[in-house]
């Protein structure tokens, strides 16, 4: 017999978006979703069997029916790594987002298990032997009657038995060995986690949500109302229906408490999939779910593409968060969309959760796309914390000495130590300083292969583009005009950390942020370690601001909000009133009075006043608003079509030749679209961008997918479309 296979190969151009065709001749069909080594274009790759047929075929009707057609080198999979549903969801976000569908698989498996050349790399997957009983021999001696008996006794029996026995015992097919591979459940502390009831708020938004017809719900609830605990139920509910879960949380540093938190209400059956795990833990949970061992999973982003049988259930907490957006690489999707996809597929629930929603999903849930529900006081029947703006142009409100700290924010922390509570601070910029200027010319310093400016991180005394990732030793670089000696400017996290050590000597000051946790284990080190009574304050960037539930955190302090007053995005304002509204809410969480200081160069600004405030509805009502005026979502589409290119003059003249292509192929369907003149530079290429925005998403679509295979065509130019694009 023979395989005739439909292969896609591993890479993700659209000029190769398309399967080809192999054969391989075995009485065993190759089943679909398993990867195979390919040879293509003279070269050794990794394909994905998108399809494949059983033919019954000699060599002569093969030569003649399939001339040209090669056979496979290998069959790299002996089961599956991907299940049709996810394939069919592949399919889908290669079509709604406009990108190879190879791009699609490789997003969804864990990076040694991506259909591609690095496979051999992969983790070897370890195993327990156990020993299975059969039936009963003759002619056995004393010493096998006896082993086989304690097989019986206890079968499967992990093996301890010497080879000779094990041997004849396997050879007279008295027994059978079954391997099972092994794997341990994730943990990062001791807590332990007690039982609880809802109240009778809690109560009715469980039953609504289940009672609901919509497909997706949204509970908006106050910072620290109990979203989680009605999370748990509805997962509880879902497992007694025998059906799974999906836990999606924006950061990697709420998962350890979550995982330890999800296992002890489960009994063990909660995986996680994050970036902050090694590959090999990364594949061991993955192949976990595979095997049906996992009933519920845990995770960021990415971990939407859990291979979970029977879904019946997704969770995206903190729904607001842009990291559910992926804006790097292909395919640029939001989990929110491919959720919603899953459900439809599944008939599950989908429930969205935050105590500052998104506009877009604010409207929708206004409009009854969606169930809305709300929770509007805390679990506990605490009030919210008091927040006091504090304006930092005035020099009598600042800290002698310290022009990163109000007198008022460190009088605060001063009594929380006193009484022993803890203070949480956040200051959004990381490293030491946010760029550095030559002594001798005054310049700023700048990566030399994407010319924006280097922030320095005095941990490693390393310069870091943050833009590109380059990172350079302080002892290796020097300005154009020669000098080696420069100036640290702007306000980082870790300057912040400095001034902190020298007005509180005797405390720790404990730092989170990417730079210094950036795995799973580092970050639940720092929280646990935060968690002790002799540490007191901890500083982060947005990684402390959203989701956390600290018992003793009595005071917050937000140091330089205004820095993100000035980011080029339609949803500025946006981010800023839900950085403040979630950081104010992590303080009075338990028995202790929250305080929050919100210091500022900008007391006027709507978004910091309102944060401060913590008046979500009166600050959805007026950018409700501003979005109208301006045409932005949710009112409008928007989606970007960027150029990437080597060459800066000659994309600049493409770019305005497509320019003139998508006004006059679409131009009746957008209400605007511009070039954008200021050309970015990323690495060492340049990219340009149009930007779409439109009423009609289905007609956009379909122009879009003509439009990749036109540009494809172009090999000096790589196109990326952003389809529902957050930041331009």
């Amino acid at each position: 017999m023979t395989n005739i296979l439909y292969v896609l190969v591993e890479q993700g151009v659209f000029a190769l978006d398309r399967p080809f065709y192999y054969f391989y001749k075995s009485n065993n069909k190759i089943k679909t979703g398993t990867r195979v080594s390919v040879n293509f274009n003279n070269k050794n790759v990794i394909g994905f069997v998108a399809e494949s047929e059983m033919v019954d075929l000699t060599e002569d009707q093969i030569k003649t029916n399939y001339l040209g057609i090669k056979e496979i080198n290998e069959v790299i999979d002996e089961e599956p790594i991907i299940n049709e549903e996810l394939l069919d969801l592949a399919i889908f976000i290669s079509k709604r987002y406009v990108c190879p569908l190879i791009s699609c698989l490789k997003a969804m498996l864990p990076k040694l298990l991506k259909p591609s050349s690095t496979f051999k790399n992969a983790a070897k997957p370890q195993y327990f032997t156990y020993l299975q009983y059969i039936k009963n021999g003759e002619n056995l001696t004393k010493t096998q009657q006896l082993v086989l008996e304690n097989i019986k006794n206890n079968s499967p029996l992990k093996n301890s038995v010497s080879d000779s026995i094990r041997k004849k015992l396997l050879a007279l097919g008295l027994i059978k060995e079954v391997k099972v591979e092994k794997s341990k459940t994730l943990s990062f502390s001791n807590e332990q986690f007690e039982s609880f009831q809802l109240t009778k708020k809690q109560q009715e938004i469980y039953e609504g949500i289940l009672k609901s017809e919509k497909t997706t719900s949204l509970i908006h609830g106050v910072t620290g109302s109990g979203k989680t605990e009605i999370y748990i139920k509805l997962i509880e509910e879902t497992l007694k229906q025998s059906r799974t879960a999906v836990f999606l949380v924006p950061e990697i540093n709420l998962t350890p408490y979550l995982c330890d938190k999800l296992n002890s209400y489960f009994n063990n059956q909660v995986s996680i999939l994050t970036s902050g795990l090694t590959d090999s833990q990364r594949i061991s949970e993955y192949r976990k779910i595979l095997r049906n061992e996992s009933k519920v999973v845990l995770g960021t982003r990415s971990a939407i593409f859990a291979p979970l049988q029977n879904l019946g259930l997704i969770i995206i907490d903190e729904e607001f968060n842009d990291c559910y957006k992926q804006s790097d690489e292909n395919p640029q999707y939001h989990t929110i969309e491919v959720a919603k996809y899953r459900c439809m597929k599944n008939n599950a629930k989908l429930v969205l959760g935050s105590a500052t929603p998104s506009v877009e999903s604010m409207a929708r849930a206004k409009n009854g796309q969606y169930e809305l529900f709300e929770l509007k006081e805390r679990y506990n029947g605490k009030s919210l914390p008091n927040a006091k703006l504090i304006n930092m142009n005035v020099l009598d409100n600042l800290y002698p000495g310290h022009s990163l700290l109000s007198k008022e924010l460190v009088y605060a922390m001063k009594m929380a130590i006193a009484k022993n509570e803890k203070i949480l601070l956040l200051l959004n910029k990381k490293g030491y300083s946010s760029f550095v200027t030559c002594d001798e010319c005054n310049t700023i310093l700048k990566c030399k292969k994407c010319n924006k400016p280097y922030t320095f991180i005095k941990d490693t005394n390393t310069f870091k583009c943050y833009h590109c990732g380059l990172t350079i030793n302080k002892s290796e670089i020097s300005c154009e005009c020669g000098s080696n000696e420069f100036t640290n400017m702007g306000i980082g996290i870790q300057a912040l950390e400095k001034s902190l050590k020298k007005i509180f000597p005797f405390e720790n000051v404990l730092r989170l942020d990417t730079d210094i946790a950036n795995s799973v284990n580092k970050i639940s080190e720092i929280l646990n370690e935060f968690n002790k009574n002799d540490n007191h304050i901890l500083i982060g960037t947005e990684m402390v601001a959203k989701g956390h539930d600290f018992d003793s955190v009595s005071v917050v302090g937000i140091i330089n909000i205004d820095q993100m007053l000035n980011l080029p995005f339609y949803n500025a304002n946006e981010r800023i009133f839900q950085l403040i509204t979630q950081c104010i809410g992590r303080a009075g969480r338990s028995e202790k009075e929250g305080y929050a200081y919100v210091q500022t160069y900008n007391p006027k600004s709507f978004a910091v006043e309102v944060g401060c405030a913590q008046d979500y509805d009166l600050f959805f009502k007026k950018e409700l608003e501003n979005r109208k005026n301006t045409a932005n979502p949710p009112y409008f589409y928007v989606s970007t079509l960027k150029f990437v290119c080597s060459d800066a003059i000659y994309l600049k003249n493409y770019t305005y030749k497509m320019h003139s292509h998508v006004l006059n192929s679409i131009g009746n369907l957008l209400e605007t679209s511009y070039v954008n003149k200021k050309m970015e530079k990323i690495g060492y290429k340049y990219v340009s961008s149009i930007v779409l925005k439109y009423r009609k998403p289905t007609e956009i679509l379909e122009f879009c997918n003509e439009f990749s295979k036109f540009v494809s065509k172009n090999p000096k130019i790589q196109l990326k479309i952003n389809i529902d694009t957050l930041n331009y």
